[in-house]
This record gives C-alpha cells, sequence and structure tokens, in this order.
C-alpha cells in the first residue's frame, strides 16, 4: 500500500481503510522460516538465490574457503541461512550447523565439530574407515574425555576407548591427511554454517576462530559465517590478541574470510512494505479498521520517526510482536494508532516512555507551575527537546520528539507555535486516546486499571438495553452506577451518542438511579451524576418526543423526580424550540408531581422528609398560585402539618475541614416558603411559641423543625424594621 509515503485523496484513504480488513501473512513476522513466494516482500527469495549461487561458485573455484554473510542485527541473516541452507541441500550439498555457544571449551568444541560432520555425511558415503580417521584426529586435536562428557553428543560414534589408544606412528599430520583424503573423496561439498557469531564472549569468539583455522583448508569443506560486522570488531577488541584496535580487528576478519556476501540495505519500498504487512496483518487479526485521521497520524509517525528505527526485519517483528502480544487486554478500550506508537517508545526507547509517564499532568495539561505559566511555545519545545535528549538519552531525539508532538497536544502545539481548542481535546477523548487524562493509565497499565469502567462492559450493557435483556453486563454496570454513577452514565451517554438507545430501557435505567445518583457529588471529571442524567434523557426527548414521559413519570419516585427536572432543565433553557416535546410533556408531569404529593399527605412527613423536591418541582411547572393551592389543601389532612411541611424546607448539606466531611443544616429561604405557601398565610397559621435555637450540626427532622420556626419567629419579630424585614425575605 505505501501508505506512508504522501498524502492520500478521500477515495485512497477509504480503500485503504477498507483493504486493512483482509487476511494477511499475519504470522510471517513472528518467525525467521524462509517466507513463500507469494509473501516475499523484501525479495529474500531472489537474494537466497543469488548468495547460493555465490557459494556454489566459490567452490568450484576453491577446494575450501570461509564464506561470511555480513549484515546488521535483525537484518534478516538468519532467515536467509535458511534459505540457502534449503536450496544448497537440494542442490546435492551436505550440511552441518556448528552451534559454538554450546561448548564450553576448545576440546568439546572440536568434537562437536567433527560430530556435526559425521551426521551431516550419511553412513554409506562415508564408510567406517573414513569415520576411523576422523575419530581418530579428533582423539589427537581433543581429549577423549572431553568427547565423553560433551552432553549431547554420542562418543562412540566420533571416537571409542580403543581409539583413545594411538597405535603405530599415526602422527597428526599423517591423520589431517588421511583426514583430507576422506573429506576429498566425498561425492558432494560439505557446507559448516555458524550463526549468530556476534552473539558469542571474547574467548568463545576466539576459540571458534581457532577452530576453524585449525582444522580449516580441509577439500570439500567450506564454512559460512554470519555476523554484524560492527558488533563482531567490537567483541574482538576486547580480546588480548586484537586490543583496541579497530584496523586490527578488521585486518584480522579479512585474513578469516576469503569471500564476503554483504546483506544489502531495504530498500524504501521494502521497509514501507514490511511495516504495512505489520499494521494489515494485526488489523485483520482483531477486526480493526483504520480510517482516514488515523492514516493521516500513522503517516506523520512514520516520516518523522519511526522510519529511522524500523530499518531492518528483525525491529519490524519486535514492534509487532509486542502490539499483537497486548493488544486483546485493551481492544476496544484504546485507540489502536496511539497504543501502536506507545507500545514503539516502550519498546525502542524505555526511558523516554518512563518521562512521558512521569511527566503525565504537564502532557496532559491538567496543570502547569506557575514558573512555566509564562513559557513561549518555543521555550516549552526546546525545554521538552532538551528533556528527551538528557533522560531519555534516545538514539533520535529529534524523532521521538516529534513523535511525542504527534500523541500530545501540549506539545504540537509548542512544536507549531498554535494552540488547540477545546474541540480537538473532545476529538482525542472521543477516540479514547493517549492524551486523554481519561484513557492515559490504559496505555500504561496495558489494559483496564481496577478503579476505570470498561468500555467493553459499558457497550455490552448498552447491547442488552437494545436486546431488552437483563443480562450480566447490565448487572455489573448497575454495580458501578452504584460505586460511580458519573463515571458510568458519562459512558452511558457516548454509547447512546453513537447508537441510539431504546428510550424506554434507558430511561427505566436513569430513572431507578437518579435519586441515588444525585447523592454522588463528586463524580467523573468533578460533574455530578444526576446532571449526567439529565443531559442524556434531555437527547433522548429531544429525539423521541414526549411519548415516554407518563410511563416514566409513573414508574417511581426516583423516576418522577428525573421527569420533573428534566422539564424544569428544558424550561430554564435560553430557546424552548428545540424541545417541542416540552408543552405536552408539562401537563403529564404536573399531574404526577400533583398525585405523588396527594398520596404523601397520607404518611408523617418525617418519614418523607424529600417532599420539599416535588413541591418545588410542581410550583416550577404549574405556578406559585397552584403550588399554595395544593400544599393548603394537603395540609388539611391529619398526617401533615405546617411546622413539618417547612422542616422539610430545612436543608442539609455537607461541610469538610479536608480531614473529614459532616453534614449541617443550612438555612430555611423565606423566600422559597413565600413561593409554594404564602409567607403572610404562614406567619398568620403559626402560634407564637419562643422556639429555642437550633443547632446547625444536628440534622435530624426535630431541629430542622426547629430551625424553621426559630427562623418564622425572626422574622415575625423584626417585621417592624424595614432592612431587617428585607434581609429576611
Amino acid at each position: 500500500m505505501a501508505w506512508f509515503r504522501r498524502a492520500k485523496t478521500s477515495d485512497e484513504r477509504t480503500a485503504i481503510g477498507a483493504g486493512r480488513r483482509r487476511s494477511t501473512a499475519h504470522g510471517n513476522l513472528y518467525a525467521d522460516d524462509p517466507v513463500d513466494a507469494g509473501q516475499d516482500r523484501l525479495d529474500r527469495g531472489r537474494l537466497a538465490d543469488q548468495l547460493t549461487r555465490s557459494v556454489v561458485a566459490v567452490s568450484e573455484q576453491s577446494d575450501s574457503a570461509v564464506v561470511a554473510l555480513v549484515g546488521p542485527w535483525g537484518s534478516g541473516k538468519s532467515s536467509l541461512l535458511l534459505g540457502i541452507e534449503e536450496r544448497l541441500r537440494t542442490g546435492g550439498w551436505y550440511l552441518a550447523r556448528h552451534n559454538p555457544w554450546m561448548y564450553s571449551s576448545y576440546d568439546s568444541a572440536v568434537a562437536g565439530f567433527f560430530a556435526e560432520i559425521r551426521d551431516a555425511v550419511p553412513d554409506e558415503v562415508m564408510g567406517p574407515d573414513r569415520r576411523q580417521t576422523l575419530s581418530e584426529w579428533v582423539d589427537r586435536l581433543a581429549p577423549a574425555g572431553a568427547i565423553g562428557s560433551l552432553a549431547g553428543v554420542d562418543a562412540t560414534g566420533v571416537v571409542t576407548a580403543t581409539a583413545a589408544l594411538i597405535k603405530g606412528d599415526r602422527s597428526p599430520e599423517r591423520l589431517r591427511k588421511s583426514t583430507a583424503e576422506a573429506l576429498a573423496a566425498l561425492d558432494q561439498p560439505l557446507l559448516v554454517i555458524l550463526d549468530d557469531l556476534d552473539r558469542l564472549q571474547p574467548d568463545e569468539l576466539l576459540l571458534t576462530f581457532k577452530l576453524v583455522r585449525l582444522i580449516g583448508r580441509l577439500p570439500n569443506l567450506y564454512y559460512l559465517l554470519a555476523y554484524d560486522e560492527e558488533t563482531l570488531s567490537e567483541v574482538l577488541q576486547h580480546t588480548q590478541l586484537i586490543g583496541a584496535d579497530p584496523g586490527r580487528a578488521r585486518q584480522y576478519l579479512e585474513k578469516m574470510v576469503q569471500v564476503r556476501l554483504d546483506i544489502p540495505p531495504l530498500l524504501e519500498d521494502q521497509r514501507i512494505g514490511l511495516v504495512d504487512q505489520g499494521i494489515d496483518g494485526i488489523c485483520a487479526a482483531h477486526g480493526i479498521q483504520l480510517g482516514p485521521a488515523d492514516q493521516e497520524r500513522l503517516g506523520a509517525a512514520w516520516s518523522d520517526c519511526l522510519v529511522l528505527y524500523l530499518d531492518q526485519p528483525r525491529a519490524v517483528k519486535r514492534l509487532f510482536t509486542q502490539v499483537d502480544a497486548f493488544w486483546l487486554e485493551v481492544d476496544g478500550e484504546v485507540d489502536f494508532v496511539d497504543f501502536l506508537l506507545m507500545t514503539f517508545l516502550r519498546t525502542f526507547e524505555r526511558d523516554v516512555y518512563d518521562l512521558v509517564v512521569d511527566s503525565r499532568v504537564e502532557l496532559l495539561g491538567s496543570t502547569l507551575s506557575a514558573s512555566r505559566g509564562t513559557e513561549t511555545n518555543a521555550e516549552r519545545w526546546n525545554r521538552w527537546k532538551q528533556l528527551i535528549s538528557e533522560q531519555g538519552r534516545p538514539r533520535h531525539p529529534d524523532g521521538i520528539a516529534a513523535l511525542l508532538a504527534v500523541l500530545f497536544l501540549y506539545l504540537r502545539g509548542a512544536q507549531e507555535n498554535s494552540s488547540y481548542s477545546s474541540e480537538f481535546r473532545e476529538d482525542v477523548r472521543r477516540r479514547r486516546g493517549v492524551d486523554s487524562e481519561e484513557f492515559f493509565d490504559r496505555y500504561i497499565q496495558a489494559g483496564v486499571p481496577a478503579g476505570d469502567l470498561p468500555d467493553k462492559l459499558v457497550a455490552a450493557a448498552a447491547a442488552e438495553l437494545r436486546n431488552d435483556e437483563a443480562g450480566p453486563a447490565l448487572e455489573q454496570f448497575q454495580a458501578w452506577l452504584d460505586k460511580d454513577a458519573a463515571k458510568a452514565v458519562q459512558k452511558l451517554s457516548r454509547a447512546e451518542e453513537q447508537e441510539p438507545l431504546p428510550a424506554d430501557s434507558a430511561l427505566a435505567l436513569l430513572g431507578r438511579n437518579y435519586l441515588a445518583s444525585a447523592q454522588q457529588r463528586s463524580g467523573f471529571f468533578a460533574l455530578s451524576a444526576d446532571r449526567q442524567v439529565l443531559r442524556t434523557a434531555l437527547r433522548i426527548f429531544d429525539r423521541e418526543g414526549a411519548a415516554n414521559i407518563g410511563t416514566l413519570a409513573a414508574r417511581g419516585p426516583s423516576e418522577l423526580a428525573l421527569a420533573a427536572d428534566l422539564l424544569r432543565k428544558a424550561k430554564r433553557n435560553a430557546s424552548t424550540a428545540r424541545h417541542e416535546w416540552l408543552a405536552d410533556a408539562t401537563g403529564v408531569v404536573s399531574a404526577a408531581l400533583e398525585a405523588h404529593l396527594r398520596a404523601a399527605s397520607t404518611r408523617k412527613l418525617h418519614k418523607a422528609s424529600d417532599i420539599a423536591r416535588y413541591a418545588y418541582a410542581f410550583r416550577d411547572l404549574r405556578g406559585r398560585e397552584s403550588a399554595h393551592t395544593l400544599l393548603w389543601e394537603l395540609l388539611e389532612s391529619p398526617e401533615w402539618t405546617l411546622e413539618d411541611l417547612l422542616a422539610t424546607l430545612v436543608p442539609v448539606g455537607q461541610t469538610s475541614n479536608g480531614r473529614r466531611t459532616w453534614q449541617t443544616l443550612g438555612d430555611l429561604e423565606t423566600g422559597n416558603v413565600d413561593e409554594l405557601l404564602g409567607l403572610e398565610r404562614v406567619l398568620a397559621a403559626l402560634p407564637e411559641t419562643g422556639t429555642e435555637d437550633a443547632d446547625e450540626s444536628d440534622v435530624s427532622f426535630e431541629n430542622r423543625r426547629r430551625l424553621a420556626l426559630r427562623t418564622m419567629e425572626r422574622l415575625r419579630a423584626g417585621r417592624g424594621d424595614p432592612a431587617e424585614e428585607q434581609r429576611a425575605t
């Protein structure tokens, strides 16, 4: 697809997003096996053919030689060796693999080396005489004990106890000559492959080279060494033989190797194709679809940073195996592009990743120190580039800084000398980006933290609502409503925005939890839960009309409170034209409020002390005169008294000193008394009892009554003073 290299048209981006659904060679990124011709994006088949022809050409011009396959770490040397090995075996070569890191001494390495040669040549070709010659020469080169103690090597196949007793005058030189004659008589050449030499310790490397040089030029015996030249040179410089001399290390390698085969660097199209294949594979495996905005951010990250790091096949595999391994933990909970880029940071530049985690508060823009309040964009950008260079010490500091600007608006604004509005932050939140306080922890925890509500659970609960099911997801969601209603309702509201929920089911859920959620005053992002419920319910009624309002109001006290507050909120809006359902709903809800108040008048008020909520709502919907008429009528009930009704109008609040929180009584607002009952009528109806002062820390119903009566008495006593009367009213 080569989607990194240039800006795409709208049609192209759509095609790319659709293309990500197809199945690709996902598994090929996680193994070093030779790739099929149809999946060979790196043209490794052609390269393996060329290298194989070079090895064959060397064998045609020399009885023995050391050939080197040279390439940086991760360039695909092991995969190429497998391809060469496969082709040579098909061409009739005998192949042996010597793993020098398996041996701790020269003696055991010699034994292992010849054991591998023995196993590579069939018995019928080698013959017992040639095998005996090999055994005797091995015994001269290394003690039999080293062979017998070698793990995984059958000593009897290499040297026997009797072979340890050398008879006659068969000197090491005679044995070497006989061994050469035995190998020369083979019908096909034998190639010994030594991979990953750059992973050996200095003494192990010299031991291996000693083995190659000593046994060396035997006919029909060829070596293919694979290594990263830069690393191997550094290892050699840690030996006493070479010392800290790069030139001497290079000369040493030149003497060891007769023919050098270099893996060419990846072409730009190959690198892009390999990365594209990795993204395609993961998207296809996990059902991920990338849109135009995703493509744009990926393209920016590639050109600014990833291109500097993903320069070898192993680097690409390393990234995408990490992404693939952890994606299931966050699928549906984070943004895929941001997760890929944060995984890149964690994998390739862990120090910078830790710097991002430690700088969370600043990057997310939650708060800034006073000293940075006057910092210019240029100063901020330079400061962060310095932080990255000093604390992270990345291989490519400018590229990493640019990558962080892709991830965080705070740094992008500094880089571009611009600012981003709240709409951009809302876009980040909507796609669950790392640059959101709500989702940041999911990226660094590789999953949803224990205190966070999974979006998958919300989606499952919404699906059960749509299917009219009372399933396990709704049960778990209800537990979240009980614990953190603001967070739960906010996430449900977002699900409702994306795909509308059935009005009746959604309103029933919101309604039965409304009064309980209103008590949770420290909700998500400091938003109280009842505000979240009202916003969501209002959107539903604006979409569906007033058809469900009667059903909602009749369900119970909590649902009635939601219906009433919903209408009060709609009436307060500057423009009621958008709430076309309001006029029809007002009569229905006010009738339900009246019915609720009449039913409450059959019980003592202290058992229904929240009656003030419904009385205020009735006044707001029907007006003060209707409220006066209804409430004075209800006060004729033998269960209600004016003193108790006034007590219900005394608010109960919370006070905190930072260490603990407790309930206290607020002031009785005489203006509210006038709105509900008429102040003059209340004063005329109340007897003068000389009530004592109330204790504001006592929130009992009896003390609320005392405070209400004491407020009325003070009002009555001060009515001769105009200033006092104005203050009281």
